[in-house]
């Protein structure tokens, strides 16, 4: 009976106060952000500052809105979703470049020899990829639209039923799944598989020694210059294991089940997308493994943390008085 009382009681207060499990994790990674910039000798660039105090007027604004549509559900967690996401962009974006800062040895030898034990050959693949251009130009762009797809995502889940749980859902993966990827990323920085096989210019027809390196500068300047100065507007992900791309692929995946033609869609776009990352993500074989794993993991803890409330409903009513005396 205590059991169910504390479920009853801790799903009310979820239930009433779902959008403040999503804002904890990122005022806490902003915490993070500007402890760590106050106590090294990094900075960040004017403009930046500039572009914080813009994200987070937008965000202040959505929040107002959903306020001012609280009676109306569906607006309301359309505004919430984009306060959240909007907080989340600046302070993912420097949590990932501060912790590639951490004197970590590069670990491509390691992952590269992952590799070779899954029996994964990465230059095969990339071979095997540069004869069909339908499905390099399919990687391309899967690869580069990660965030409009997932952010479409969003809207379609907002516009079915049960949207709050749903979006909720998307949202708190999300956070889960990149923070994960960048804490544990931070230990294995890379230069990647392309830098790291050395690929000779002109080996592949459609691919140069540059795909997916764009990271390689940043990551080499974070790890020499103590002084380096951050650029919001220049930040790209850095992380190579586990792969983030991955996990968010599976996440999206999964936030589409429910609808048999929404799931197909996100399935078909997912998969190429996680197809694409040892090339454009320059990935190991490895990363991707890790990165879905992840996000299994990630699944399967959400769904025990906020699992329906009509579950708990269910066994509160199986230790009720009425449910105790009454016949079977």
């Amino acid at each position: 009976m205590l059991r169910a009382v504390i479920d009853r009681t801790f799903d009310g207060w979820r239930d009433r106060h779902w959008f403040g499990w999503l804002f904890v994790p990122v005022l806490l990674i902003a915490a993070v952000d500007a402890v760590w910039l106050l106590s090294s000798d990094l900075t960040i660039s004017e403009g930046s500052y500039f572009r914080i105090a813009q994200v987070v007027g937008m965000a202040g604004a959505a929040l107002a809105c959903s306020y001012l549509c609280r009676d109306i559900e569906r607006l309301r967690t359309l505004f919430i979703g984009a306060a959240v996401m909007l907080a989340a962009w600046p302070s993912l974006r420097l949590f990932n470049h501060l912790t590639m800062t951490i004197d970590a040895p590069l670990a491509d030898s390691w992952l590269a020899a992952a590799d070779l034990a899954l029996g994964f050959d990465w230059k095969a693949y990339v071979a095997f990829a540069d004869q069909k251009v339908w499905l390099v130009n399919g990687m391309r762009l899967t690869y580069g639209s990660l965030t409009d797809y997932t952010a479409l995502l969003f809207l379609i889940l907002v516009c079915r039923e049960g949207a709050r749980r749903r979006c909720a859902e998307l949202i708190r993966l999300f956070l889960a799944t990149a923070i994960f990827c960048m804490a544990a990323g931070a230990f294995f920085p890379a230069v990647a598989a392309m830098t790291y096989y050395q690929v000779p210019d002109g080996t592949f027809q459609l691919f140069s020694p540059r795909t997916g390196a764009y990271h390689l500068d940043l990551l080499l300047s974070l790890r020499t210059d103590p002084r380096h100065v951050l650029d919001l507007d220049h930040l790209p992900g850095l992380v190579t294991f586990p792969s983030f791309h991955t996990a968010m692929g599976v996440v999206g995946i999964y936030c589409a089940r429910g609808s048999w033609p929404l799931f197909t869609v996100m399935l078909a776009i997912n998969l190429v997308m996680i197809a694409s990352t040892p090339i454009f993500g320059s990935h190991y074989a490895v990363d991707v493994v890790a990165g879905a794993l992840v996000s299994m993991v990630a699944i399967a803890v959400d769904r025990r943390m906020f699992r329906p409330q009509r579950q708990s409903e269910r066994r509160a009513g199986a230790w009720s008085p009425a449910a105790v005396t009454s016949p079977i």
